[in-house]
């Protein structure tokens, strides 16, 4: 699993690009990408120890909040409830209100 940042490349300094979340089969082409939901201009993302928002009021938050969905989704993955990739892909992508 790891973040990814723009993956159309349309982020600058005046329009935002996403921020999702890749799940992958390793050492395989095999993989999904899930939505934060955040959006951030080219300058407010860091890959720095994963991912860090920079540069803006609620960085601190920002950066919390993609960790907290990231774990939730590390979690569901390596749960029980997750018995295939296929489960990954049909994944609820709405997160409970209690982690973000």
């Amino acid at each position: 699993m790891r973040y990814v940042f723009d993956r159309k490349r349309q982020s600058s300094e005046t329009k935002t690009g996403l921020l999702q979340i890749e799940v992958r089969i390793t050492k395989t082409s095999i993989k999904t990408l899930i939505s934060t939901g955040i959006h951030l201009y080219k300058n407010q993302f860091s890959d720095k120890n994963g991912f860090i928002c920079r540069n803006h009021p609620n960085a601190q938050i920002i950066t919390g909040k993609a960790k907290r969905i990231f774990n939730k989704i590390e979690a569901f993955v390596n749960s029980k409830d997750c018995a295939s990739f296929e489960d990954v892909n049909n994944w609820d992508k709405t997160l409970p209100k209690s982690i973000l």
